[in-house]
């Protein structure tokens, strides 16, 4: 299974492929932008959800030591 990452790669490669074609096929390079925008709102909120975690668990630690 691809990561998050390398999906995004992909479309946005697909994407450009599709530009470099005559007729531009507008219905599918806006179905894949749709499905690239999504996909980089999920990849942020997974890394400020992870960010979140990050500083709950050193505020955990740091509360810990103090005990």
């Amino acid at each position: 299974m691809k990561t998050l990452e390398e999906e995004i790669a992909v479309i946005e490669s697909k994407v450009l492929s599709l530009l470099d074609e005559i007729p531009i096929m507008w219905d599918e390079v806006n179905a894949l932008e749709r499905e690239l925008l999504h996909l980089k709102k999920i990849s942020y909120l997974s890394s400020e959800a992870s960010a979140t975690e990050d500083a709950s668990v050193a505020i955990m630690e740091s509360i810990a030591k103090k005990v």
